[in-house]
């Protein structure tokens, strides 16, 4: 890559969510570590995560994104509409639960100051280990909302491929409903079970988090070796939200089943965007998530 940085020359060029790869008309963001993609048909075109810092930070001196207005924040559409409609249902489960928008907003902030208080930093990594329902959504608005990325890890998934995921020198916490600090201290990570986190800590200043700040770490399923993660930034989640929300017309009225697992791509639109169209995620049991009848 060139030290000095410019838009693609072809395709539609990225918002100041940084990554785009254009198909079928849609934007889909990629982004490859320990680089990231910018590109259209045709074309990639690589930088480094410092060379896109060092850009998106004279972009926003010069008064915008690269498309000549500030990227969105993921975090930052949900809080806003928690703020303007705190009563409206963020969350309905299939036993009869309800969580408001104000609610929500409340946990998330408050495990974000835990885990501020813990020692968490912006661009470190968060795993959440929680059964399927509102409380992974929780533990994960609230490492975003502390800067960091969540990292969803599945309660079926296999020992050794959790032990790989969490070996990760960026992952420092581990937010579950089973601490057991010995076994995972052993791991090189500080377990926080989610009540504890949701105590808060209203001392705690909460850091400002920029659309290339990463905001989750998928992994692949390592059927071809190793699990690998593919890490996304605020900036490009909220290209993709945008893009499908605006094609499908989703609105405050609308209520979302959560079908897809937490640790699947899918699952960060059902959650987030329905969170920043305003409407209503409903989740299903773990028991029931292949049982279209109980749907």
């Amino acid at each position: 890559a060139e030290a000095g940085l410019s838009a693609p020359a072809y395709g539609t060029a990225a918002d100041e969510a940084q990554t785009a790869r254009i198909a079928d008309g849609i934007g889909y963001p990629v982004l490859v570590r320990p680089s990231y993609v910018l590109g259209g048909r045709g074309m990639e075109i690589v930088y480094s995560r410092e060379q896109l810092r060092d850009y998106f930070a004279r972009r926003r001196s010069e008064g915008g994104g690269t498309s000549g207005r500030s990227a969105p924040l993921l975090i930052d559409r949900f809080l806003d509409t928690a703020a303007r409609h705190p009563q409206a249902a963020a969350i309905s489960t299939g036993d009869g639960r309800v969580m408001t928008y104000h609610e929500l907003a409340a946990c998330a902030r408050a495990v974000a100051q835990s885990l501020v208080a813990a020692g968490a930093g912006v661009g470190d990594l968060a795993a959440v280990m929680l059964p399927r329902g509102p409380e992974q959504i929780v533990a994960a608005l609230g490492v975003m909302v502390a800067g960091m990325a969540y990292v969803p890890i599945s309660q079926s998934q296999p020992q050794q491929r959790v032990t790989a995921i969490i070996s990760s020198p960026r992952l420092r916490f581990l937010l579950t409903d089973d601490p057991s600090p010995d076994h995972w201290a052993q791991a090189g990570v500080a377990a926080i079970s989610l009540d504890e986190a949701l105590a808060g800590d209203q001392g705690v200043s909460l850091p400002v988090v920029g659309p290339e700040d990463s905001a989750y770490v998928i992994y692949t399923s390592g059927t071809t070796g190793t699990p690998k993660g593919v890490e996304m930034s605020h900036g490009a989640v909220w290209n993709t939200i945008e893009a499908v929300s605006r094609r499908i017309g989703l609105c405050p009225q609308d209520a979302v089943l959560g079908v897809s697992a937490f640790d699947f791509d899918l699952s960060v639109y059902d959650a987030f965007g329905t969170f920043c169209a305003g409407g209503t995620l409903v989740t299903i049991p773990e028991s029931a998530r292949r049982d279209a009848d109980y749907w």
